[in-house]
Formats: structure tokens, sequence, C-alpha cells
């Protein structure tokens, strides 16, 4: 039985080809119930769905027919619905995304406040040498922290990183470099530090209720679920949830970057434009 990589899918239930054939002769038929352990609120309460409706169906045939039905549930990536697993790899994306959005919203906000933007307009420095030099920092350290933040998860709490080192810092990377430019472009229209701390504030709440993290993106109204897709949040977890804890292949993980990477190219463009107008 082949496992399935759609990230919309988070319940699936197995009927056997002999099924039918047990419950003439009367004999014992188990249906597995497969539900994603990823979102352990979400697959607790589906299982207890699916469970109930083969339990009554169960009632009736066995009334009918004399047969009985077993509900089985199995949850795949996270066997014993440990909220620990699905909540510490959703916070590695949190932390990485505070970290990030604040380094680089305060970075150009902050040259303004303390007068030293002047000295940024009278260098020999090109815009785009200038923006290089406020991204490039936090991005590393943002990098370092996160693999940092992945060790702690995996050598003290003992959660098995089952997919990629190699797809994952990818995904990270792309990820923090999505944040970034939304950082830098909150930081080139601000004047002040304050302003840049409330900017980062207004895109942050939203970013992160519309990320998965507090419901799932399914049960959203149609409306927000599409606006989900501007959200690098959104993918970031995805990914970051989709690779320690199910082993996410090449492809998925492809699926999942494109979005980011648009997010990015349009992000540091704005920001871009808009520092070189302000230099100008």
């Amino acid at each position: 039985m082949e496992k399935i990589d759609n990230q919309k899918v988070q319940i699936g239930i197995y009927i056997n080809n002999d099924f039918s054939n047990s419950v003439k002769n009367r004999k014992p038929a188990d249906v597995l119930i497969i539900a994603d352990g990823r979102q352990t609120n979400s697959a607790s309460i589906a299982g207890g769905y699916a469970s109930q409706i083969v339990n009554e169906y169960n009632a009736e045939i066995s009334k009918a027919e004399g047969a009985s039905i077993n509900p089985v549930i199995r949850n795949w990536y996270n066997p014993n619905l440990d909220y620990r697993r699905y909540l510490l790899t959703v916070i590695v994306a949190m932390l990485a995304l505070v970290i990030t959005l604040l380094l680089t919203a305060l970075s150009i906000a902050r040259e303004r406040e303390v007068g030293t933007f002047d000295q940024l307009i009278v260098s020999p420095l090109s815009s785009f040498e200038i923006l290089a030099g406020k991204t490039i920092p936090p991005l590393i350290i943002a990098m370092v922290l996160t693999c940092f933040m992945v060790l702690m998860v995996i050598i003290f709490f003992r959660i098995k990183f089952a997919g990629s080192i190699l797809l994952f810092l990818i995904s990270v990377f792309v990820s923090l470099l999505s944040i970034v430019g939304v950082g830098l472009f909150i930081s080139s229209i601000c004047k002040t530090q304050q302003q840049a701390i409330l900017g980062v504030i207004t895109f942050q709440m939203p970013a992160v209720l519309l990320s998965g993290f507090i419901s799932p993106i399914e049960d959203m109204p149609v409306f927000l679920q599409y606006l989900t897709y501007l959200n690098p949040v959104r993918f970031f977890m995805l990914l970051s949830r989709g690779i320690f804890l199910k082993g996410m292949g090449p492809e998925d993980v492809f699926i999942n970057l494109v979005p980011q990477i648009f997010i990015a190219i349009i992000t540091l463009t704005l920001a871009s434009r808009t520092f070189k107008r302000k230099l100008d």
C-alpha cells in the first residue's frame, strides 16, 4: 500500500478485497483507518468520526448478517499522536520567522533613526550592494539558529529526523529568504524602529493565523484559503513539518518552494525599488 503524499489528505480508509466475502461468511472483517498524525488534534477528531461511522455500520451488519467489523486506526508520521512532535517542529519555523523579521525590519529603520542613513547615501556603494549587506548577515544568523534549534529538538526531545538534511537546508534557506524580503520591505518604508516593530507585528500575526498553526487551512473560508498562498509562513511550516516528520520527497518539496521563490522575488524587488527611491 502506497503512502499518500497530498498535503490536503488528512484521513483515508482502506478496505480489503475480501471484505464482502468475510461479511457474507459471518467472519470478522477489519477496516483500516489511516490518519495523518502530524496534526494531532485533526487526526484525533477525524479518526474518532471515522471509527464512529464504522461502528454504526457494524451495528447494522451484525443484526442483519451476523458479521462483525472492527475499525483499526493507524496514525502515520506520529503513531502515538505525541503533541510535542507537531509543536516542536512548528516552533522551529515560528522562532526563525520572528528572528529573521526583527533583524531585517530593524536594519534600515535603525540607520534612519540613528542618522547614519545619510552616510549610506554618499557612500560609493550601489543600492543592490547595500541591500545585500542588509540581507546576508540576518540570513546567515537565522540559518545557524534554525539548525541549532533542529539539533536541540533531535538531541534533547529525541524526535527522529525522517527526511533529507540537504532538502531541509534548501527549504530553510528559501523560506528565510522570502521572509527576509518581507522584512526588508517593511524596513524600507519605515522611518523609525518603532514603526518597523509595528510593521512586523502587523505582518506576523495574520501570517501565523493563516499558516495552519492555529487551525487547519482546509477549515478556513475559501477566500482565506486562497489568501494563504501569499503567506510564506504557510509553506515554511508545511516544509518544516513535512521533511522533519514525514520525510517529504524532492517533488513535494519543490512544489512548496515555488511559491516561496516568487514571494522572495516580489518582496526583494519591492524593497530594492523602495530603497533605491529613498537613496535618490
